[in-house]
């Protein structure tokens, strides 16, 4: 049966990627390496340089900054999930991802978010997948799948326990 799956995931990726389809593929994720090189460099103009105007961002369910999803605009966006996570975090990081075309319009970026919450002092270390969509050499969406436990767990203080004199 496993032999079975191989060849057919095979054969869909051989025939779903054509000359033209691959081409874009590349190109696709070139937008989305320079998207990470300019985050890691902190020049967020460079980051939505390639955002189409509606684009559509959103964050994992339940994540620390999903509560605007989604964000409309790349406005939205740096107000919205860049500037918190700027005055949020220490060192906050994707590390160098692992970047892959997924079809002709989509790109895969997988890695991990390190960074130090600046109110707890506590650090992060979560896995994350991205799942970009490019058209035309513009960015027209972004979904982000996480562990949405850590981060919220990092950005609560620890509970204090108060001794209580006993009469």
């Amino acid at each position: 049966m496993r032999t079975y799956l191989a060849l057919f995931i095979s054969l869909f990726l051989y025939s779903s990627c054509s000359e033209c389809t691959c081409k874009l593929g590349v190109k696709n994720v070139e937008v989305i390496q320079s998207v990470y090189a300019e985050f890691a460099s902190g020049n967020i103009e460079g980051v939505i340089s390639n955002f189409s105007s509606t684009i559509e961002w959103n964050e994992a369910e339940n994540y620390i900054y999903a509560d605007n999803n989604p964000d409309i605009g790349a406005d939205a966006i740096v107000q919205g999930v860049f500037g918190r996570v700027g005055g949020e975090w220490n060192g906050f990081s994707t590390g160098t991802p692992t970047i892959m075309p997924v079809g002709a319009n989509h790109v895969l970026a997988t890695g991990r978010y390190t960074g130090e919450y600046k109110a707890t002092g506590k650090l992060l270390d979560a896995q994350f997948a991205h799942l970009w969509k490019v058209e035309e050499g513009e960015i027209t969406s972004f979904q982000q799948y996480t562990d949405t436990k850590q981060p919220a767990e990092v950005a609560t203080p620890d509970m204090v326990e108060e001794e209580v004199e006993m009469e």
